[in-house]
């Protein structure tokens, strides 16, 4: 199927593109996508399986590259609705997770450990962060018994049907029971999974934020007042939510970059301080690309911006 065609333009300002035109085609799902790769029929993509890697790997066909750690993947808890309003439920789940075995069994390897909202390359980046996004399953098991609740608790974790989520999902839930939740897997198409994200009704729910602009700003912005209602974790509920505000407004009204780090790492802290992201990794995915194709910019394309500008062909 062909969404779109795009032509070479003659006059643009910075040069003429190396290639003649582009197609982008879209695919019903994953098992589609890697068979058109395969095929020769499309010549780079983010989306063949994970797990298809170490064949293609071995292809002379196709190259694999390692794009940069820009999509951090997580777990957003609903903090305006019972259970995990509870901070101490909140913490339980974060260190209820296996974050290695997520990694390696549920992405194949493709993902960095977690620190927080912000990733590794982002301005004003905090490592101590890692300290507390941590597995520790008898800490877990203690804060959930200290919140008071009965055991096994029941909760629902949301996700969409593609890509890693249900494979991740599964993990996730493995994780939760090993601790004393009592985890129901809901899976939704996209469209279902933001309509119930919107509507306030999920509990936990997986997802991601890509960076669209090399700033900070990018991902605190998720967490502006403006934005709340409707968020996957509903923060508008948080005690901390005007201090959040506060941080995410002097972050991009600040122009000095050293007082803008000391912001940032300010609002990590608090993000750690109230969890309403619980943090999987740094997604650094697996792009795939014919090998005929050149000059693959792998840092933008990771987060999905895809720069063609100066890709050639080599036949």
């Amino acid at each position: 199927m062909l969404v779109a065609l795009l032509v070479a333009n003659d006059d643009y300002w910075a040069g003429r593109p190396y290639v003649d035109q582009i197609v982008i085609r879209a695919f019903p799902d994953e098992a589609a996508i890697l068979a058109a790769l395969e095929a020769g029929e499309i010549d780079m993509t983010l989306y063949a399986p994970f797990t298809s890697v170490p064949r293609l790997q071995s292809s002379e066909n196709i190259r694999v590259e390692v794009g940069a750690p820009l999509v951090d993947l997580f777990i957003g808890a609903n903090v305006a609705k019972e259970p995990f309003d509870n901070l101490l439920l909140r913490q339980a789940v974060n260190y209820a997770l296996d974050r290695e075995t997520l990694i390696e069994a549920g992405l194949n390897g493709f993902a960095e450990m977690p620190a927080s909202l912000l990733g590794p390359l982002d301005l004003g980046f905090d490592e101590s962060g890692r300290e507390v996004s941590v597995y520790d399953p008898e800490r877990a098991k203690a804060l959930l018994a200290d919140s008071g609740v009965d055991l096994p608790l029941a909760i629902e974790v949301a996700y969409e049907n593609n890509r890693f989520w249900p494979q991740l999902a599964e993990l996730v839930a493995a994780d939760l029971e090993a601790v004393g939740f009592d985890v129901t897997l809901d899976r939704l198409d996209a469209g279902s999974f933001w309509g119930k994200v919107g509507d306030g009704a999920t509990q936990l729910s997986l997802n991601q934020r890509s960076t669209f602009v090399p700033d900070p700003h990018d991902k605190a912005i998720l967490m502006a007042r403006a934005g709340a209602e409707g968020s996957q974790t509903q923060h508008q509920a948080l005690d901390a939510v005007d201090e959040i505000d506060t941080l995410v407004t002097a972050g991009i009204s600040t122009v000095d970059p050293m007082e803008r780090e000391a912001i940032y790492q300010e609002f990590q802290a608090l993000m750690l301080e109230h969890l309403p992201y619980i943090y999987i990794g740094y997604l650094t995915p697996p792009i795939f690309v014919n090998a005929r194709v050149q000059n693959v910019e792998t840092f933008g394309t990771a987060g999905g911006r895809i720069n063609l500008r100066e890709i050639w062909l080599s036949e």
